[in-house]
């Protein structure tokens, strides 16, 4: 991920910039895919992270590759083989089994995160209270997977599997309204206490956004509005809500601007018709880039660049966004 001192691949990581590299080298960007794929647990679970010479599942990492893929085939200028189809196919479904029938600790609960590395937020204000930890971005997560899974069965004629699919997305998406939203927005629960956990100024529980289609567009609205007045900030969106007691400028996620959740994020925003906060946002990110250079994160009041200093998926994240801001600019 950098040539500083973040030299192992994780799996998280690699899909942005697998993403940022479809267009203009798909073999390359493909092959960010394949060495997690080729080196899958047989529980189902990615490695958190390998290099030349390891690789560890001592965590794993959110199961972010059917969204990611989903617009790596858009920007593929090839269409993709069955094979390759199939390949992406069982290797996703075999991860999402991992969560769902792994992770789940007892009936009627959500997947958990066993450490705050799991979510790629290593100390995101959620994880303060310990784990496990039912958090609804893992969920967004899964039932975006699970819904494009059941878009490539129905491509491969896999009869009955894409129903099934979208059943068990239907059933997710209740049992994470059911359990983890109330009038307030979203929240997470610890386990094995099963309690709402009272920190809830984390952006990590705004990721449900991901799932907007299927919350009530009263929900979105708020959640939207939230964001704005809560947590942009003049450099983009703080992963703490800078009011927060968490709150902390230079302390990793808890406050500090991050490629992957604002690309998320403004992705969402787009897709969910919140097209000028997504511009706005677009343009706070990419004057990251003048100012705290690619930065592996950013300090969300002043934007210095923070931690290491050359970070690849912050360079990945910045192609996407100008050529999303190049595309909307012709638009016009």
């Amino acid at each position: 991920m950098s040539k500083n001192a973040m030299q192992n691949i994780w799996s998280w990581d690699n899909a942005f910039n697998a993403l940022a590299l479809a267009s203009s080298h798909p073999d390359l960007a493909w092959a960010q895919f394949q060495l997690f794929f080729d080196r899958q647990h047989e529980s189902g679970a990615f490695p958190d992270f390998l290099n030349d010479k390891f690789l560890s599942f001592n965590c794993a990492k959110p199961p972010v590759y059917g969204w990611i893929l989903e617009r790596y085939r858009r920007r593929d200028s090839r269409p993709w083989s069955s094979c390759r189809l199939e390949t992406a196919y069982w290797a996703l479904t075999r991860n999402t089994d991992f969560w769902l029938e792994r992770r789940v600790l007892r009936p009627g609960t959500l997947p958990v995160y066993f450490h705050g590395n799991d979510s790629g937020w290593d100390n995101a204000s959620v994880f303060h209270g310990g784990v496990p930890v039912e958090s609804p971005d893992l969920a967004a997560w899964l039932i975006r997977q699970l819904e494009v899974l059941g878009g490539w069965a129905d491509e491969l004629g896999r009869v009955g599997e894409g129903d099934a699919h979208r059943r068990r997305a239907d059933a997710l998406a209740a049992l994470m309204l059911a359990r983890l939203c109330d009038e307030g927005g979203f929240f997470a629960r610890k386990q094995p206490e099963d309690e709402p956990i009272a920190a809830r100024d984390s952006l990590l529980l705004f990721l449900p956004l991901l799932v907007h289609r299927r919350l009530d567009r009263g929900k979105v609205t708020a959640l939207v509005v939230r964001l704005e007045r809560e947590f942009e900030t003049p450099w983009g969106l703080a992963t703490e809500a800078p009011v927060s007691s968490f709150f902390r400028p230079e302390g990793y996620w808890l406050g500090p601007v991050w490629a992957a959740p604002t690309y998320v994020l403004v992705e969402t925003l787009r897709e969910a018709g919140f097209e000028a906060a997504a511009d706005r946002l677009t343009r706070k990110f990419l004057a990251l880039g003048r100012r705290g250079g690619m930065a592996e994160n950013f300090e969300p009041l002043t934007g210095e660049g923070l931690s290491d200093a050359a970070f690849s998926w912050t360079a990945g994240v910045t192609m996407l966004l100008l050529e999303e801001a190049g595309r909307a600019e012709l638009a016009r």
